[in-house]
């Protein structure tokens, strides 16, 4: 695969939704391209890195078919889409649903153990709205609990940009439960026509 070739593909999250785990997975498969690091977060928070940095980051083996790129951060920060937009037409997208307040617990727990909540869930909520309105990043990537679980604006905002891509949704519960989870992943490998080897480590990482 040529190095300056964009993605294929996205995988748009949604955060805490296996995302990191999905990565880890498809990268096994040397028929993608992907980002040696999850997440570059270059059409989100590192866009003034411009494109010769984003391309960089990936894996150019020349057995890859298809080039993609699994962040969450994609489906939640507003100008991603028209940044996308800017460089690829019409990219295939997928989402993985998680329920919205089983995502936010889960959300709370990872920013608690990483030293950056102090209060519980309940208060984390009620504080959500105060905390966002400071506008800073920090606060936007880590206190988010309930804002990210908007599903239908941030799948909206997607449609409207990109009126000629198509798009698969699944579900976070068909990849943790044991009998769904092959299914779960050809489904995705389907979508982007590709051919699903179901020995592949598909471990499961909540």
């Amino acid at each position: 695969m040529k190095p300056d070739k964009l993605p294929d593909f996205f995988i748009l999250g949604v955060q805490k939704a296996a995302t990191s785990t999905i990565h880890a997975i498809l990268e096994k498969d040397r028929q993608f391209s992907l980002p040696y690091k999850k997440e570059t977060h270059f059409f989100s928070e590192n866009y003034d890195k411009k494109l010769n940095w984003y391309l960089n980051q990936y894996n150019s083996s020349a057995s890859s078919i298809i080039r993609g790129e699994v962040d969450p951060s994609y489906i939640f920060y507003q100008d991603a889409p028209s940044n996308i937009k800017k460089y690829i037409d019409s990219p295939k997208f997928i989402v993985v649903f998680r329920k919205p307040i089983e995502r936010a617990y889960s959300h709370y727990l990872m920013s608690k153990s990483r030293g950056y909540e102090n209060h519980s869930f309940n208060e984390s909520l009620l504080l959500e709205d105060e905390r966002l309105s400071v506008s800073n990043n920090f606060a936007y990537s880590h206190y988010s609990y309930l804002l990210r679980g908007n599903y239908t604006e941030q799948i909206m905002m997607y449609k409207k940009k990109f009126p000629n891509s198509k798009f698969l949704y699944i579900k976070y519960d068909d990849f943790i439960n044991e009998e769904t989870k092959v299914q779960f992943f050809n489904k995705i490998y389907n979508f982007l026509d590709l051919s699903f080897n179901e020995y592949l480590n598909v471990t499961i990482h909540k």
